[in-house]
């Protein structure tokens, strides 16, 4: 066989085998939380507490990590030792316009990727840990909810480590969850 096509050939297989063949990985649907998911955070039942739910769903994984509240999701997220971006496949998290606050996880259409989102923080709506980030697919929504409720409307990058530190009962466990 002459040189040059013996070397195409060569990179081209090389090339194939870097990329991982061609394929594509699919982005994991939401999974709607049942009595067996527990919170990553704080190992609470997902199911039994109001406002607003996440799940993270990790690369290679079959299960998402679920979060009891938006609150724990982002405590966990801006924690050092959490998993980093490329390990990340993607983040859901409830949408609340179209989500009864107190089962948004059953909703049609609940999930929205978290990144997307707009979070009003400070309301006076309580989740499982109590403050909450409450996350809407739609600013004029959150807008709506933070004029109702109060707080202010934020988008998923300007939420920081600091913000979720200062709500009431927002820093990293300490044993327990006040009784929650």
């Amino acid at each position: 066989m002459p040189k040059a096509p013996l070397l195409a050939l060569i990179l081209t297989l090389l090339l194939a085998a870097c990329s991982g063949g061609g394929q594509e990985t699919a982005t994991p649907d939401p999974q709607i939380p049942d009595r067996s998911a527990s919170c990553a955070v704080c190992g609470m039942t997902v199911v039994d507490y109001p406002g607003p739910k996440a799940q993270l769903h990790l690369k290679g994984e079959d299960r998402p990590l679920h979060f009891c509240s938006t609150r724990d999701f982002f405590a966990f997220l801006l924690e050092e030792d959490s998993p980093q971006d490329h390990r990340i496949a993607v983040m859901y998290v409830n949408d609340m316009g179209k989500s009864a606050w107190e089962r948004p996880h059953k909703a049609e259409g609940a999930w929205i990727p978290a990144r997307e989102a707009h979070y009003v923080v400070g309301s006076d709506r309580r989740g499982a840990m109590g403050p909450t980030l409450a996350s809407f697919g739609k600013r004029s929504e959150a807008e709506t909810f933070a004029a109702e409720h109060g707080g202010e409307v934020l988008g998923f990058a300007d939420i920081e480590r600091d913000l979720v530190a200062e709500l009431p009962g927002g820093g990293p466990p300490k044993g327990g969850h006040g009784g929650h």
